[in-house]
């Protein structure tokens, strides 16, 4: 997966550009070590880094007057120059405030240029509105190149045989390379596959219980991330969250 460098969570951003409070998941993003001074040189010259940060800089008040207009003026044109970052925080912007037509066009030319969480995102809005073919076709991109959260929808896709043809196998690879790289709901999703297999008639006395407990252990995985719906399982089973 492409990082970028020197890279803070997007959940420090803490903005409210045009008023509107960010609720987004964690991502990484570019977070210059320039002074104000730097920025403001290298922004007046396009560069898109210092556009980006900058913006960030306005719309949270560090080291000057918070100005959201001017935020977004300055997140727009780095966006529009192709600036990826940019790109994907406009569109989850735009989504937080219910324009599904700027976040769908941003999200496109961020997936375009190959960025994973663009990609997953846009899987996602297709998922939501069941075009589940469009879903397939951009998770699998992302997933393919280990984005955990694509590789669990794309294992819930090949499940359901939403976009593609059903395939247990297929959503059962995709769902444990997803919990293996930590996602909550795959672990639960892989834990509970592993449970069905141990249900089944020609598994014998030992081996269900060898199969039950390592079903077990992926769950505790995503309890102790605080997944509801996993703490819930292993009280029905009687286990502890450990």
């Amino acid at each position: 997966m492409k990082q970028a460098p020197r890279t803070i969570f997007l959940s420090l951003l803490c903005a409210f550009l045009l008023g509107v409070p960010l609720v987004l998941e964690a991502e990484d993003f570019v977070k210059s070590i320039d002074d104000l001074d730097t920025l403001d040189r290298k922004a007046a010259r396009g560069d898109n880094e210092a556009l980006f940060n900058l913006a960030i800089r306005y719309a949270n008040g560090e080291g000057l007057e918070k100005d959201p207009e001017k935020a977004t003026q300055l997140l727009l044109q780095a966006a529009d120059q192709g600036y990826v970052h940019a790109q994907l925080l406009l569109a989850r912007l735009n989504k937080s405030r219910g324009e599904e037509e700027g976040a769908l066009y941003w999200l496109k030319r961020a997936a375009d240029q190959d960025d994973l969480n663009a990609q997953t995102d846009l899987g996602a809005h297709y998922f939501e509105k069941q075009d589940y073919d469009n879903a397939f076709k951009w998770l699998y991109r992302a997933a393919r190149k280990g984005h955990p959260e694509a590789q669990y929808g794309v294992g819930i896709l090949y499940r359901e045989g939403w976009g593609v043809g059903k395939n247990p196998r297929e959503a059962k690879r995709w769902i444990k390379q997803a919990a293996m790289q930590g996602n909550a709901k795959a672990q639960l999703q892989y834990g509970g596959m592993i449970l069905d297999e141990s249900s089944k008639p020609s598994q014998s006395e030992a081996g269900m219980v060898e199969v039950d407990a390592q079903a077990i252990k992926w769950i505790q995985k995503a309890a102790a991330q605080g997944l509801p719906e996993a703490q819930q399982v292993l009280e029905n089973l009687g286990q502890s969250p450990e």
